[in-house]
């Protein structure tokens, strides 16, 4: 085994910084953080410039997810963990962000302490139960939109699975057995999960558009039109200081 002085020796030849940008450790590095660097179109404004967040949370993870789609042309075994997570992340929040938006429009009771917070599965259960009530067929009960979001759910029903190596319980968190059973092994195909993220997608993001903070919305003009409303709205709704749900 090599010593400590060999090993440290190794790391630093190992590592590989050409064409990567100068950095120096007398950077004022907070300062540079948060400032407007040169290149314009790489400033962001966190809480994009106040605007509605459900625009920034939903659209950002599904940026993200569909980059790493990308990446998984090169490696895709390295890309199956944060696109699993980004999947399941981007459907989490889009299905909380509409069963509010729909609940607001229909009139329908809402839930305070909602104990849905990230059950995949029970959200898109409450997703599909707002459709039917308010005769809105897109969906049929067998169609992808459920059965994707369905799947995802039991591949990592608390939200973790994709995320750590081990769960709080110090079990391993992925849902496969390392022996001789090649059954036991899980094998994703990522480009027919891309379409289906896709089709997903496109039906979230039109209804995300109609129901946010611009003036095609059919909430404009009314209070709800306004991001900060919604907000707390929110908030409410998934408060864990409710012991029990509470409808109104």
């Amino acid at each position: 085994m090599a010593t400590k002085k060999e090993f440290i020796e190794f790391w630093k030849r190992s590592i590989d910084r050409e064409d990567k940008g100068p950095i120096s450790n007398s950077e004022d590095v907070q300062g540079l953080l948060f400032s407007n660097g040169s290149n314009i179109g790489m400033n962001a404004t966190i809480g994009q410039n106040y605007e509605d967040y459900q625009h920034s949370y939903e659209n950002g993870y599904f940026s993200a997810l569909m980059s790493v789609f990308e990446d998984a042309r090169n490696d895709s075994d390295s890309s199956l963990m944060p696109i699993i997570f980004l999947s399941r992340h981007y459907l989490e929040l889009s299905l909380k962000d509409e069963v509010l938006n729909l609940s607001i429009i229909f009139g329908t009771p809402m839930i305070i302490g909602n104990d849905l917070s990230h059950d995949l599965k029970g959200l898109a259960t409450q997703f599909q139960h707002l459709l039917k009530q308010n005769g809105i067929n897109f969906f049929s009960d067998d169609d992808v939109f459920w059965k994707i979001a369905s799947i995802i759910g039991v591949l990592s029903p608390y939200s973790d699975e994709f995320r750590y190596t081990f769960n709080v319980h110090g079990r391993y968190n992925l849902p496969i057995s390392y022996d001789d059973d090649e059954n036991n092994h899980y094998v994703v195909n990522l480009e027919y999960l891309q379409r289906c993220m896709n089709y997903v997608h496109d039906y979230l993001q039109a209804l995300q558009f109609i129901t946010n903070d611009n003036e095609d919305s059919y909430l404009y003009d009314t209070p709800f039109w306004n991001p900060y409303i919604k907000g707390m709205l929110y908030l409410v709704l998934y408060s864990r200081t409710q012991k029990k749900p509470k409808t109104f």
